[in-house]
């Protein structure tokens, strides 16, 4: 062997990392089960369970970590297809708890059943290290989870799918599912690690070096084990068993004493019938299952050794499993293969043969006995260690994949390897790895603040920090909760304990609360005050800013323990790796080909078969191929020249772009850039240093005339995604998670990059001297325009993906409970506007024809594909669409911040004016609503889109009303309008409405409208606009009636003047007729308050008409029924009211005079209607008459004196 080999480097990134965190958010219920202790004297030996929907918040650090960060964690994958069949467990609070989840990401399209059940086993005594393992039940269709605690007791679950799907599966007999057992071999010695073969057979390491075999038969629950022990034969191994020792060649670990043969791991073979295992001294062996033998005794490396170096050469304790079995399709002989690993000489691997693990010599052999496989090296003179790795064989190839986690203290790396032969390893390990992208977008916190404020910057510092602290999946809230009580805490800060704020009431509420504008004095000189004016506001922002960075920093104190990797998995089915963290998960999914761009330098690329294509023109029909280390040199030469920005100039760019991407534009594309340049102010930021630097960076291009527009339209066309596809597998409450947050991780790189690239363009266009640098393959123009677009829907994108809102569905179905419904009813569940119209619905990309990692990337693509339309819909209608949605969900506040991205089309300007309408701005709605009347409706061919498009926020008469012709849309608006009771508005689109109508137009459309208009009207007092409405009635009936509403409004809004003038061209008798009936009926009653007696309208209405004898009619008829009132038993009148009939007796002798004068001298007379039916004639002398009755009554009045009515005596009314 070679021992100058080097070890295989690379730069290379062609996957990336996905971080999930394992927080309990709203879409999880918790079920918590107390485990009894085996003590006997035990206080209880029942289970105790309980239901949570959190964990408590942690008062501090230390709390945090002990509930929140797990010692131990893996996930098991089953082998079987039914959901679920991923889970993840971890140790935590001191192992105490062992927590399961399912982290399954999809499941199929007929599976109801949602794995959203967390189980926390707390045990009575901590688990031991390495005393967890978990095995699938293949017969029972359950999963076996097998756990050791320092009590020496060893639990043995059989979990059911339902565990993880039904809060109540967990209400079962404690003993049906759960049975304890004591080993006898853990009473002699200690357990180092526990392995479990299948749900049948266990493996359990032994301190003192031995290896105990556990198998229990079909059908036995785990209440008792056949046991079985292994050693290596030698009589000091059967010693060791009885007596403890701690000789010279072991070694301790957590507390107790190992044997140097103790095995860090151990498997049965395929065969079943051997045990093969790596021992602490370095050595593969192998026994014998039926004979107790041990076979095989090898150094891992395959070198010979004396034997008294063996017991030099010692392996950690704590090392991942050094060991993996796996069979291949090129088998060369051999049953089956191991990989195992050696920590010496900085780390090497050895791939074993096996043929018959009964002969050491030629059963087992070292296929590249003359080539040294060290691991990969992420920096050269760094010594990283090897946490754990994964291999995974191909079932129908000879391939072999393997991947590499490797640590550094807090940092991690993975790498990977495709092997398209299982002989070639050997010479080909060197070559051909690449690794994967951990954390390029910056989701760990920094030890710089994420967020800093620029003077020129006019956005509430606090409200910044909001943003992005709550940003979804970004900062757990335990996080925050723990951050908030440090703070506090640190401060002196009191905090009820029973607040109901919300988190992000307590984080504005609490950070910063102890800084005050109006503490902050003024500077003592006046010139200094005079000629800073903003100075305190200065120096308040600056130290607000100061305290979220405190704040800030206390986060990352307790965050930055989350993500210390524990262990890999990987999913044999599917084809995935899985990196296990302390709080969270990381899914490892391939590239996407911008990612490939933006994540890789220009000579790693270099010679890549990878190349990209795009159109040079726009009809589509010529390409060119460009190779990817030239489109990343492009990228690499932008991102170096924006990030040599000044704060205040990335200010003022970002401000611009806002303007650029959502406001109208005005002038043409060439005059927007030249504005865009001068505006951002880049000819007074950018040095000459920075110009140089730009020019050099972009030489291996050609310089400034390398750049083709070609190049900046082809990295465009690298975001492309091809069209989804139908599969029949969706996403699990899990799986949306882990893709939002994918999706989260691609716009926020795609944003970078488009970002850059304008910038670049816009300085290149602007700046370079065209008689220097003609670039005359580089039109600006386009490429503006292209990332404009572009840059638009990633923005979309970002914003669906960070808010969130309640799910629909559980706001539409909320209703009484009851006790068959609740029993596994969770929380209420939130999630983000893009998981609930978009990735809940999308079928993932199948895993069948592709390893899940490429799937995962393609079903993120798909989800962005969707948000544009899936090339069915514009970018402009998918923005309203989604408008509809949150409108139809009464989402008004996410409603309100989505406006930003509508655009000026008439379809956005109706659905900007339904959002004021649910504000309650109903003078802006009408704006609005006027603005897209012409455009929206004007007919088009099917009208029935603008339901879809709305999302059912539409109903379907409502749309009927839109492209239809501007009256049916006024009488929509009109309609929208009417359950508000806003009549000014009912009134003027009712009026439009009307103005529009054609001979064609349905009369119940008019009859409606003309109702409409009136009765607004009346309401407005507006009876000027009533009346017209009122005249135009074809209905005489409904005229009729609404003619009786007209005058009484009228006469009780004193408007009898305006009443009077209305000429009521064939409504004269009806009015006369009302007025009759009304003077009548109000000559019984009480006079109305404020309110214009019906008699005079009648009289003045005589008047008016000119039917004098009428006008006397009426007063006469109105004397003749008050002098009737008043001959009632007890009744008589008040002096007051005596006194307005005498006045009404003066007009009416007036009126009646009148009527004499006009017939040519003589006495007036009028017909009077008597109560009998008939009619009689009353003439002046008669009215005179009764007057002067009426007179002598009311001396009696005022002498004090009683009148007698009808034989009665009637005492006089005060």
């Amino acid at each position: 062997m070679d021992s100058n080999s080097r070890a295989p480097a690379t730069s290379l990134s062609l996957h990336k990392e996905t971080r999930i965190s394992l927080d309990t958010g709203s879409s999880y219920s918790i079920v918590q089960l107390q485990l009894p202790s085996t003590n006997a004297f035990a206080r209880s030996t029942r289970v105790t369970r309980k239901v949570i929907s959190a964990i408590p918040a942690s008062q501090n650090e230390e709390d945090f970590r002990r509930r929140h960060l797990s010692s131990a964690s893996s996930i098991y994958f089953r082998d079987l297809s039914r959901y679920p069949r991923a889970i993840l467990w971890r140790c935590l609070d001191k192992n105490t708890v062992l927590e399961l989840r399912s982290v399954d990401s999809s499941k199929d399209v007929g599976e109801k059943k949602e794995a959203s059940v967390i189980l926390r086993l707390i045990f009575p005594n901590a688990i031991r290290t390495g005393g967890v393992a978990l095995a699938n039940s293949a017969d029972e269709g359950s999963l076996g989870v097998f756990v050791l605690t320092k009590g020496n007791d060893l639990y043995t679950f059989s979990l059911k799918s339902s565990f993880f799907c039904q809060i109540s599966a967990s209400e079962d007999d404690f003993d049906r599912w759960c049975q304890i057992f004591r080993p006898s071999s853990l009473s002699i010695s200690n357990s180092h690690k526990l392995f479990a073969s299948n749900s049948r057979e266990l493996l359990m390491s032994l301190g003192d070096g031995r290896l105990a075999r556990l198998t229990r038969k079909k059908g036995e629950d785990g209440s008792q084990w056949a046991e079985a022990a292994y050693n290596d034969g030698q009589w000091g191994s059967s010693l060791r068993g009885l007596i403890r020792w701690q000789a010279s060649n072991s070694v301790r670990y957590e507390g107790q004493s190992l044997d140097q043969n103790t095995a860090a791991a151990a498997c049965t073979a395929p065969d079943f019938q051997h045990i093969l295992a790596v021992g602490l001294n370095h050595t593969f062996k192998a026994w014998n299952i039926v004979s107790g033998k041990q076979t095989v005794s090898k150094d891992l490396l395959d070198i010979p050794r004396d034997p008294q170096d063996i017991a030099k050469i010692m392996l950690d304790p704590g090392i991942a499993t050094p060991l993996q079995l796996f069979s291949s399709h090129s088998s060369g002989g051999y049953k089956y293969f191991a990989i195992t690993f050696s920590p010496l000489s900085s780390g090497l691997f050895k791939f074993w043969g096996i043929r018959d693990a009964d002969h050491e010599e030629t059963g087992v052999r070292d296929l590249f006995p003359d080539d040294i496989l060290k691991l990969p090296d992420p920096d050269d003179h760094i010594s990283w260690t090897l946490r754990d790795f994964k291999l995974r064989a191909n079932p129908e190839t000879a391939e072999v994949d393997l991947w590499i986690l490797l640590r550094l203290n807090m940092k991690y790396q993975l790498f990977y390897r495709k092997f398209p032969e299982l002989q070639n390893i050997g010479e080909d390990w060197e070559f051909g790895w690449s690794k994967v992208s951990i954390n390029s977008c910056r989701y760990e916190p920094l030890n710089l603040p994420p967020i800093s404020v620029s003077e020129c910057d006019c956005e509430d510092v606090g409200s910044k920090w909001l943003q992005y602290l709550l940003t979804p999946e970004r900062i757990p809230a335990a996080v925050l909760e723990t951050a908030i009580a440090t703070y506090a805490q640190t401060r002196d800060i009191p905090i009820a304990k029973s607040t109901k704020l919300s988190l992000k009431e307590k984080l504005a509420t609490i950070v910063a609360s102890k800084i005050r504008f109006e503490d902050i004095e003024p500077p003592s000189n006046a010139l200094v005050y005079a000629t800073t004016p903003y100075n305190a506001l200065t120096k308040f922002r600056h130290d607000v800013s100061t305290e979220w960075a405190n704040f800030w920093n206390i986060v990352a104190d307790v965050e930055k323990g989350r993500w210390e990797p524990m262990s890999l998995g990987l999913d044999q089915r599917c084809d995935i790796p899985w990196i296990v963290m302390t709080d969270g998960c990381s899914a490892i999914r391939t590239c996407s080909e911008v990612e490939i761009l933006a994540e890789n330098r220009p000579r790693d690329l270099f010679g890549n078969p990878r190349t990209l294509l795009t159109s040079i023109e726009n009809d589509g029909k010529s390409a060119t191929r460009h190779q990817s280390d030239e489109l990343s040199r492009l990228l690499e030469a932008a991102s170096s020249f924006r990030a040599s920005f000044s704060e205040d100039l990335k200010l003022a760019c970002d401000n611009q772009l806002c303007g650029e991407l959502w406001v109208s534009p005005s002038y043409s594309a060439s005059a927007r850039i030249q504005l865009f340049y001068d505006q951002s102010k880049f000819a007074s930021e950018i040095t000459d240093r920075q110009y140089d630097d730009l020019s050099k960076s972009l030489t291996e291009l050609g310089g400034f005339d390398g750049l083709t527009t070609e190049s900046f339209l082809a990295i465009i066309e690298s975001m492309a995604a091809p069209t989804p596809t139908l599969t029949g597998i969706v996403a699990t409450k899990f799986g949306l998670k882990a893709l939002v947050r994918g999706v989260h991780d691609l716009i926020a790189l795609q944003s970078r990059v488009l970002t850059d690239l304008l910038l670049l363009a816009v300085f290149v266009e602007v700046e370079v001297d065209p008689n220097e640098y003609p670039m005359e393959a580089f039109d600006c123009v386009p490429v503006f325009i292209a990332l404009l677009e572009r840059l638009r829907f990633v923005q979309l994108s970002h914003w669906l993906a960070v808010n969130t809102r309640l799910e629909p569905d559980i706001v539409r179905s909320i209703a009484p409970e009851t006790p068959e419904t609740t029993s596994d009813k969770g929380p209420a569940e939130i999630s983000t506007v893009l998981a609930n119209l978009f990735a809940r619905d999308i079928q993932l990309q199948p895993y069948k024809s592709q390893s899940q990692s490429s799937a995962f990337t393609h079903t993120i693509q798909d989800i962005l594909t969707w948000v544009a339309g899936n090339n069915e819909l514009s970018l402009d209608s998918v923005l309203v669409s989604i408008q509809c949605d949150l409108l139809k969900n009464n989402n008004i506040q996410l409603a309100t911040s989505f406006q930003t991205f509508q655009p000026p089309t008439a379809w956005a300007i109706y659905i900007r004016g339904r959002l004021c309408l649910l504000r309650h701005e109903y003078t802006e709605a009408a704006i609005y609503f006027q603005k897209a009347a012409f455009k929206l409706s004007r007919p088009k061919p099917s009208s029935s889109s603008y339901a879809l498009q709305s999302r059912s926020f539409l109903d379907p008469i409502s749309a009927s009303h839109l492209a239809s012709g501007l009256p049916n849309y006024y009488t929509h608006i009109a309609t929208l309008y009417t359950p508000l009771r806003i009549h000014s508005q009912i009134t003027h689109f009712s009026s439009l409405a009307l103005q529009f109508l054609t001979p064609s137009s349905s009369p119940d459309q008019k009859s409606d409208l003309l109702a409409r208009l009136f009765s607004s009207s009346l309401a407005l007092q507006d009876f000027s606009a009533a009346y017209s409405a009122l005249a135009r009635y074809t209905d005489r009936a409904l005229q009729r009636s609404a003619l009786g509403s007209l005058i009484s409004s009228m006469a009780t809004n004193d408007a009898v003047d305006e009443l009077l003038r209305f000429p009521f061209a064939t409504l004269q008798k009806d009015v006369d007729a009302f007025l009759v009936d009304k003077s009548r009926a109000e000559a019984q009653s009480s006079p109305r308050p404020g309110a214009t007696p019906f008699f005079k309208i009648l009289y003045a209405w005589k008047l008016r008409q000119g039917d004098f004898r009428g006008a006397a009619a009426v007063l006469v008829e109105r004397l003749d029924l008050k002098r009737e009132g008043m001959k009632k038993p007890g009744r008589m009148g008040g002096k007051a009211e005596v006194e307005r009939a005498l006045d009404e007796y003066l007009v009416g002798i007036n009126a009646l005079a009148l009527v004499g004068g006009e017939e040519g001298g003589g006495g007036g007379w009028v017909f009077v209607d008597r109560e009998d039916g008939g009619r009689k004639v009353v003439r002046l002398e008669d009215l005179r008459e009764e007057y002067g009755r009426e007179m002598d009554r009311v001396g009696m009045l005022e002498l004090g004196r009683f009148g007698i009515l009808d034989g009665e005596d009637v005492e006089m009314e005060e």
